[in-house]
């Protein structure tokens, strides 16, 4: 039998005014966040991970959720930090909007690198750690900026 995967993907809570950390509203939204994910629905398993993005509005967020999750630590790694999902090349488009959804993907601000988005769709998207012999359906939970 194949296990789940039950995976919360959040952005980011709101900054404070300088970008470094959150603000009033982002607190109370990483708390209300917390709290929802501290009590899983009917029949799912508690949640088992807690990742986030290397970027510290992710990590801010990610430690207000925390703590709500006992026994859960925050697993920062680059694969879920701000990740252009897929830079198409030009041969892939048609002709006559290449040159526009070129122009848009480089100016997107995130970091463009193949494989470590191939790593982030291998550790997030991929089948459940343990694979078919655990059985072991798995809840976890991804903070990060925006792309992942």
């Amino acid at each position: 039998m194949s296990a789940t995967r039950y995976l919360y993907l959040a952005r980011h809570a709101e900054p404070d005014a300088d970008g470094s950390g959150l603000s009033a509203d982002g607190l109370r939204q990483a708390d209300a966040l917390g709290r929802r994910l501290s009590g899983p629905a009917p029949g799912a398993p508690a949640l088992e991970n807690l990742t986030c993005g290397p970027s510290p509005r992710a990590q801010a967020t990610a430690g207000v959720l925390a703590e709500h999750l006992p026994g859960i630590w925050v697993q920062v790694c680059e694969e879920a930090g701000d990740l252009v999902p897929y830079a198409p090349e030009r041969s892939e488009l048609p002709p006559e909007y290449a040159q526009g959804v070129l122009d848009f993907v480089r100016k997107v601000d995130g970091v463009h690198d193949p494989e470590l988005t191939r790593a982030c769709l291998e550790r997030f998207a991929g089948p459940v750690r343990g694979g078919r012999r655990s059985g072991h359906d798995q809840r976890e939970a991804v903070v990060t900026h925006a792309f992942t």
